[in-house]
């Protein structure tokens, strides 16, 4: 899935997550979702990284909120993000493959 924002914006999105089976599954306390934005997906080094909790939850998903500073200083380019589920029994699951994150110019700025 691509994102693209335009930097210095604010973007929210709600990522809900779901069984094989379909069900909607929830996080359990301790579990972690990390979104994560590299240019070098190499690099340990993350541009952007937010770590969602259950206490984040929002009906049936959870929120990840992209601030104006979270973009503000990145270079008008293609980067690359993914978001994971760390399990409390030490898994790791991919839920978001690396995929573009494309930063944006504007004509327009906050006053």
């Amino acid at each position: 899935m691509k994102l693209s924002i335009t930097r210095g914006t604010t973007m929210s999105f709600l990522l809900t997550i779901q069984n094989d089976d379909g069900t909607i599954y929830y996080l359990k306390d301790g579990e972690k979702l990390i979104f994560g934005v590299k240019f070098d997906i190499e690099s340990d080094d993350y541009l952007i990284k937010k770590i969602i909790i259950a206490e984040n939850r929002e009906e049936n998903g959870y929120l990840i909120s992209l601030k104006p500073e979270d973009t503000q200083k990145l270079e008008f380019k293609d980067y690359r993000y993914d978001i994971g589920l760390q399990t409390n029994d030490g898994n790791y699951y991919m839920l978001v493959l690396c995929s573009p994150f494309v930063v944006n110019k504007a004509v327009t700025a906050k006053e």
